[in-house]
């Protein structure tokens, strides 16, 4: 009898802030997918979007872990945080199969369509798909047409629920006064206002 494949999904992001979307998203891959856990990452220094256009990275840290704190199938990972380099995916998952080594555990790589549409901008994009598999979570407005062939045959797409939200948005509302409740949780939503958060 053969040992039992553990499936881990790896959530990444700036997280800027978390919201509503990124928790459904992690349950309903994890559902689909039978995963152990879903691992959130907040990225350190993500390489298209360097300080100040994103916050400090120990609050956005400091978000996740509020809001994944009673989800026993999540957890968070430091890794990228604590890093004093520029978050590239590529070399996170390195060091992540090192800890969850083949053929033990099967990787799964969390990303939007958003995303997906901008791999190529990646560091070397196409070795991903050598330490995970990649699912795309669906996005109003896309469509997997405008996703290049080589991608569309490697990526496993999940269709729904198709959530609007995204953290610019947040951010925007939060600028203008305008109200962020449902969006994101209420530890989130007080979180970022005892911070004073996204005010300009």
């Amino acid at each position: 009898m053969g040992t039992r494949v553990i499936n881990i999904g790896l959530f990444g992001g700036t997280f800027d802030p978390v919201h509503i979307g990124h928790m459904i998203w992690a349950e309903r891959v994890r559902e689909l997918l039978g995963l152990e856990k879903v691992i959130f990452m907040p990225a350190g220094s993500p390489p298209h979007k360097q300080l100040p256009a994103v916050s400090d990275r120990r609050l956005r840290y400091q978000m996740v872990e509020a809001v994944i704190s009673g989800n026993p199938y999540f957890e968070l990972s430091p890794l990228e945080v604590k890093a004093r380099r520029i978050s590239f995916t590529v070399e996170t998952l390195t060091e992540l199969r090192r800890l969850y080594p083949d053929p033990d555990y099967e990787l799964f790589l969390i990303i939007g369509a958003d995303s997906l549409l901008d791999l190529e901008n990646w560091k070397s994009p196409d070795r991903l798909f050598d330490f995970a598999r990649v699912v795309v979570m669906n996005r109003p407005g896309f469509t997997l047409d405008q996703v290049e062939s080589r991608y569309r045959r490697k990526i496993i797409f999940v269709e729904e629920p198709l959530i609007g939200i995204s953290s610019t948005d947040i951010r925007r509302r939060v600028r203008n006064g305008d109200s962020i409740r449902y969006l994101v949780p209420e530890n989130v939503e007080k979180f970022i206002r005892e911070h004073g958060l996204y005010q300009s």
